[in-house]
């Protein structure tokens, strides 16, 4: 009974060193691929149920929180994911889709650049004067890839005036 008593310790023991061993690895493989990690934080973007209303306020929700810290960082991902119209878990005025979130998470990392379109490229028509003509404007795949190219344009821009500071 002894035995078996101290083989089932020891079995115990080694699968918990087995799991340091794992998550200490993998920390490092995060710490040398950071890209890996944004993408794995952005792709959590289906779970955030809230995001800052006014500029300046902090985010609550820590799936937009996460992605947030990244910064610059989450960009690519970020800019990847406007043409994505499924639902998602927000909703004030209207239902957010996946693009509309990573579109708010993309004002408040590049601290709110020309709406919609950060390059100024092009201006959001105004039938409505308020939130519809947004809703209705990027209803249209179209739009939400001409969206994700102004956006692209502004980062790379963006980079590219930071390089040569």
């Amino acid at each position: 009974m002894k035995n078996n008593c101290f083989n089932r310790r020891y079995v115990i023991l080694f699968v918990c060193f087995s799991a340091l061993c794992v998550s200490a690895l993998l920390s490092e493989v995060r710490a040398q691929n950071p890209s890996a990690a944004a993408r794995q934080t952005v792709n959590r973007i289906n779970r955030i149920e809230e995001l800052p209303i006014k500029k300046g306020e902090p985010a609550t929700d820590k799936y937009a929180a996460a992605i947030v810290e990244l910064g610059e960082a989450a960009a690519p991902y970020l800019i990847e994911k406007l043409t994505d119209r499924r639902n998602s878990r927000v909703a004030y005025l209207y239902q957010y889709k996946i693009g509309d979130v990573a579109r708010a998470l993309l004002d408040i990392i590049y601290d709110y650049p020309e709406f919609p379109f950060p390059d100024g490229a092009k201006s959001l028509p105004a039938k409505y004067g308020d939130y519809r003509d947004y809703t209705e404007f990027f209803s249209r795949s179209r739009n939400r890839k001409q969206l994700r190219k102004s956006w692209r344009e502004f980062v790379k821009k963006r980079n590219a005036d930071q390089a040569g500071k």
